[in-house]
């Protein structure tokens, strides 16, 4: 009995770390779930964002690269020495990149209309916009 409660238990938490659902956009391209502790409840149709844990960052960036690739995105720029991608399918553009808390990461991937910054971010990627340094 004490194991059927612990499991019952351990799903029930699983459920609440999940804390949201993956958005059929992203399901499609087949983000990778392993490690996700955390979707956040802002991703839609034109943003994934979501935390992950006990995963290293060029894992996660290798799985979400590979799920692009085998859905027929290419990649087609980069900006930030790399620290944000973009993969493209037809007008179909999405930017992609990882930040870091402690041992947590912050995966965002967007197109130009996702929160905040990320529609500037994704401007600089697909050459809407031209990124300089200020003197």
């Amino acid at each position: 009995m004490k194991y059927i409660v612990s499991f019952v238990f351990l799903i029930f938490l699983g459920t609440e770390l999940f804390a949201g659902e993956i958005p059929q956009k992203w399901k499609s391209i087949g983000i990778p779930i392993q490690g996700i502790v955390q979707i956040s409840k802002s991703s839609d149709q034109n943003g994934f964002y979501a935390d992950y844990s006990k995963i290293t960052r060029k894992v996660l960036w290798e799985k979400v690269s590979s799920s692009f690739k085998k859905s027929g995105f290419k990649k087609v720029g980069t900006a930030f020495g790399g620290t944000v991608i973009g993969f493209a399918l037809g007008d179909d553009k999405i930017a992609m990149k990882i930040d870091q808390t402690g041992d947590i990461l912050h995966l965002s991937l967007f197109n130009s209309k996702g929160l905040g910054s990320a529609a500037l971010l994704h401007g600089v990627v697909f050459g809407k916009y031209k990124a300089e340094k200020l003197n």
